[in-house]
This record gives structure tokens, sequence and C-alpha cells, in this order.
């Protein structure tokens, strides 16, 4: 039929009530959910398959970043994915569970009875916001060594994290509250994350230039930091 091939097991049979499968009217023949992404086939709207890419981001960001250590052996690309992966174990293991929040009904993430999985807050959004945010105050505060604000990592921070509450929405696998609560919490743990690799690791900064710049630079916009935050 043309259709993407997809393993049974990824299914969920309790789904089988959903009105948006073809056999109770809707318009899709297959829904289920991968790494917390709810996939609907066939899909014909370019606005929905961007919103499911964007939902696999943090794992694709996750996964870019690893390379970038391996390859740089740069700590700042280690410490983005400690980050990152302490918010999701915290989220995951205790937050969710604790609010007990239920995502849309729409979502295929589902229990193996069938329940809606928990969604408060969104751990899509509380890891790319968080890494928004860190990522835009390491770029404005290294602006302060007189070099000039590295735009195009600015750009591609807010390009690639910026878009992901809304997609996580729009592809029914968030309520509103959840990314908006997630956000906030990001916007917060971004500049926890700066302050603790300010303080901790001040000579590991800027991504884009060899680890050998000078520290006395380094130490220098850290100054400023410590004025201003």
């Amino acid at each position: 039929m043309g259709l993407i091939r997809v393993p049974q097991e990824l299914y969920s049979p309790e789904l089988q009530d959903d009105l948006e499968l073809k056999s109770n009217g809707g318009p899709y023949l297959r829904k289920f959910a991968f790494l917390q992404v709810t996939i609907r086939l066939p899909e014909k709207r370019v606005i929905n398959w961007i919103a499911m890419i964007y939902g696999f981001l943090p794992f694709l960001l996750g996964l870019s970043f690893l390379v970038g250590y391996v390859v740089t052996q740069r700590f700042v690309f280690l410490y983005v994915n400690i980050v990152g992966l302490s918010l999701l174990a915290v989220n995951e293991l205790a937050l969710k569970p604790l609010l007990r929040d239920p995502r849309p009904p729409e979502t295929a993430n589902r229990q193996a009875d069938g329940r809606v999985k928990y969604g408060m807050p969104s751990g899509h959004v509380l890891v790319t916001g968080t890494v928004m945010s860190w990522v835009s105050l390491e770029v404005f505060f290294r602006s302060t060594d007189g070099s000039g604000m590295n735009y195009p990592w600015l750009l591609a921070a807010l390009l690639t994290c910026g878009p992901v509450p809304w997609a996580r929405v729009h592809n029914k696998d968030h309520t509103l509250a959840q990314v908006i609560v997630a956000f906030v919490m990001a916007m917060v743990l971004g500049v926890i994350a700066f302050r603790i690799r300010t303080e901790n690791f001040p000579d590991h900064w800027y991504p884009w230039d060899l680890p050998a710049k000078s520290s006395a630079v380094g130490q220098e916009a850290e100054a400023v930091t410590e004025n201003v935050i």
C-alpha cells in the first residue's frame, strides 16, 4: 500500500477505538509512539511532519553533543549531555510520577493497560529549553571579550530549541500547561547550568574555538558574568 511498515510491537492495541484511526472514521491507518513521539501514518501534512521531527530533537542534540565531545574532547559538549541526562532522569523518575498530570487523549504514549502516560512537565521542552537558555547565556557573555556576539550559535540554539514547545502541543503529546511549566523551569535551569559551568569550569567555554584559547580572556569574561548574574 506504499505505507511505511512498522513493527507490530510498537502499536498500542488499546488505541483501536481512537477516533484518529481510519477504522473509526479518522484519517490515519497507523498510530504509535516512538521515543515519546506520537507518529501517525500516512501523514500528508508538512506541518505535522515538522512537529514530529522536532519531537526527536532532544535525542539528536544529545547524540550530536556526544559526537562533538568524542571528536574534539571539549568538556563543554560532555557538560551539556550531563545536564540533559540529569534533567531527563529527574523528570521521568520523580516529577511526572509526582504530579500525575496525564497527556492529551490523542497521544499514543500509553501504559500497557491503555492509560495515557503522565506528561507534566514536558521532558522534551525541559531539556531543549534549558539548552537554549544556557547556550544563549554562553554566547551573550562571551561577546564581552571583544570578539562580538557569535550570532550563528545563538541563531542555531533558537531555531533548534525554540519551536519544541509548539511541536509537542501540535503533535498532541503534551498539553499547553505541560509545556509552559516545562519552559519556565527550563529558563531558570539554563541560568543555573550556566552559573555552575562558569563557577566550576571557567576555562571550558567557546565550543566554536580551540581549547587552547587564552584562559586570561576567559577569566575576563567570567568576571563580567559575576557582575551581571
